[in-house]
């Protein structure tokens, strides 16, 4: 079973749960051996791990920056015979050691996650533009639905 730290959890309309992890790391001949952010789908203690190769969110940025997306909180709601996620991130650069990391800009990603089937990514929007000095504040999320909004 893959490593996982830093869990979210939200209940799909159909029964089953999304779990979404950051830093993930897999069992080799499976894509990456490390991914900044997985996901899974459980139902009645069965966990079905959502396979891409790489980040279930892809790494923003271009190769070699060191740019990843690390999930802060998750919103499912239920339409129906499908269900809509919302997945803030948080863009974070990475810079060696254990600490050794910058958080730059928030994030969220909707997926759609039809009854029994699989989750799908749709769209990815920034929710503030990536920045680095260190006099903003990107550093958590947290959100809620109210009334057909999302609140961050």
């Amino acid at each position: 079973m893959p490593r996982r730290v830093a869990r979210h959890a939200a209940p799909l309309g159909d029964g089953r749960v999304v779990w979404l992890f950051g830093d993930t790391r897999r069992a080799t001949g499976r894509g990456a051996t490390m991914v900044s952010n997985s996901m899974l789908i459980s139902t009645r203690g069965c966990f079905a791990q959502v396979l891409t190769g790489v980040a279930v969110i892809p790494d923003p940025g271009v190769a070699g920056e060191r740019l990843a997306a690390w999930p802060t909180c998750v919103i499912s709601l239920d339409r129906g015979r499908w269900s809509e996620l919302f997945v803030c991130t948080n863009t974070i650069r990475r810079h060696g050691g254990f600490w050794g990391f910058t958080l730059l800009g928030t994030s969220v990603t909707r997926f759609v996650v039809p009854d029994g089937g699989a989750a799908r990514r749709l769209e990815n929007v920034a929710l503030s533009a990536d920045d680095d000095t260190l006099d903003h504040m990107t550093w958590g999320t947290a959100s809620v639905a109210d009334d057909g909004w999302i609140v961050v």
